[in-house]
């Protein structure tokens, strides 16, 4: 569809809508140079949470709990 167009009746889950196309932007896909630092925080995330409940873990198992 093009910018300004209004589409026919769409039924999605038992609603209907009609749609109206304001505005329209290009697609493209992100370099990797672009992508890089949000692929690299995922991943040190992933590998922080991944690091953090082995330590709970192995804190857990090795740890001796006393009540007074």
């Amino acid at each position: 569809m093009e910018k300004g167009q209004i589409s026919e009746m769409v039924n999605v889950n038992d609603k209907n809508y009609v749609i109206e196309i304001t505005d329209k932007k290009e697609s493209r896909q992100k370099s990797l140079d672009e992508r890089y630092s949000g692929i690299e925080k995922l991943l040190t995330q992933k590998k922080q949470s991944k690091l953090i409940k082995k330590f709970e873990i192995d804190l857990k198992k090795n740890s001796t709990i006393i009540y007074l």
